[in-house]
């Protein structure tokens, strides 16, 4: 007869017992409304070394309203529907040791790219002798597609000035990085190997099926 009052640890548990504790930890809104957080620190970090800027929002709880935080402007839906995607909203300039400067922190081959394409459309305007760019990010619509209105300061017809649509991939290619950063993240802290970690460290008891007790 089963002794119902026998308690195990999670390591001590059969692994069907084990899938069933990890299915019961990853129930309701796991992995919690602020999982995103480190991701999102990083991306902003990194587009600051290009010349980006990530605007931010102020939001204020409807319980307390005198608690505000505020997050970056960066939105993302799902992992592998059609949907999915992220985008940000914010503006860019020209950040003149942007390369080196991304070489310096990270050997990501997608960010250096982005930081090396954005300083050749720089160089290659200065070198007809109009003056650097600037540009404004917002998103647009549904898919989380990004519109790019890029900023001459110079009112003379500009023959290089059609670069807006190369700017807006580069923004969108910027946005696919954040993305991958954000499904990379998730995945991992969704993954058994995190999850047995966490597990296996806790005071949780569980019975003889893997159900928290």
């Amino acid at each position: 007869m089963c002794d119902t009052d026998v308690t195990y640890k999670f390591s001590e548990l059969s692994e069907k017992a084990k899938d069933k504790a990890r299915d019961e930890y990853r129930s309701g809104d796991y992995p919690g409304y602020d999982w995103w957080d480190n991701v999102y620190e990083d991306a902003v970090h990194c587009a600051a070394l290009m010349g980006i800027t990530i605007s931010s929002t102020t939001h204020q709880s409807q319980r307390d309203p005198e608690r505000t935080w505020t997050e970056p402007d960066i939105g993302f839906s799902g992992f592998g529907c059609q949907s999915s995607g992220a985008s940000f909203e914010g503006s860019y300039r020209i950040e003149p040791d942007a390369v080196q400067k991304v070489t310096s922190e990270t050997n990501d081959e997608e960010l250096i790219r982005i930081a090396t394409e954005l300083s050749v459309l720089q160089i290659t305007r200065r070198l007809h002798g109009f003056a650097p760019f600037q540009a404004t990010i917002s998103e647009r619509g549904n898919y989380y597609r990004m519109d790019v209105e890029v900023h001459f300061e110079e009112e003379d017809e500009d023959p290089i000035n059609e670069i807006e649509a190369d700017v807006r991939q580069l923004m969108q290619d910027f946005a696919g990085w954040i993305y991958e950063q954000l499904e990379t993240e998730h995945n991992y802290l969704c993954s058994d190997e995190y999850i047995d970690e966490y597990l296996n460290d806790s005071d949780d008891e569980y019975d003889e099926f893997g159900s928290k007790i």
